[in-house]
């Protein structure tokens, strides 16, 4: 079942995030915990700063949270845009369409949002989430080199769609 997470889930998010997004240094080590908690509390400050402009929505198996998405309203100068962020499936769930689930489940929440378009990042190098992506209709708007490309790491993907109430090609898809 996919539904929107409450703030009294977010222990539970942050063990998931923290799984799915391992610390830089001491992946899996003593640090965990420590990850987690910093997780669970960025999300909940951001969730009381941001309030009505951020929606996360996971996949319950019974109690068991398996995966997650973030969406936000944001703005950068003029332009008012949707952010997805923190796609998220618990390994014992991969492969099992949860992610696709869950960002369908994402464009039809957001469709009383005022904005037109969906964006996300994803690693140049992460083709399994690439071709999700592109299975869905998002299209590259522009690569972004980071700290990380200009030390031999992958370069970054802005991508893009826009929602259907707004574009009439996509609705007959």
């Amino acid at each position: 079942m996919i539904r929107p997470i409450t703030l009294g889930e977010l222990t539970q998010l942050a063990v998931l995030l923290a799984d799915c997004f391992p610390p830089p240094l001491n992946p899996g080590g003593w640090g965990t915990a420590l990850w987690q908690r910093t997780i669970e509390q960025d999300v909940r400050q951001r969730w009381e700063r941001e309030g009505d402009k951020m929606l996360w929505l996971g996949v319950w198996r019974g109690t068991v949270l398996t995966g997650a998405v973030e969406l936000s309203q944001r703005q950068w100068l003029h332009v008012h845009y949707i952010y997805l962020a923190n796609l998220a499936v618990a390994v014992a769930y991969r492969r099992q369409g949860l992610g696709r689930q869950l960002l369908t489940a994402a464009e039809a929440a957001v469709q009383t949002w005022p904005q037109e378009n969906l964006y996300l990042h994803v690693m140049e190098n992460n083709q399994v989430a690439r071709r999700l992506y592109q299975g869905l209709g998002y299209q590259v708007e522009r690569w972004e080199w980071t700290w990380q490309t200009w030390l031999g790491g992958p370069k970054r993907l802005l991508l893009a769609k826009p929602l259907c109430r707004y574009n009439q090609e996509c609705s007959q898809a």
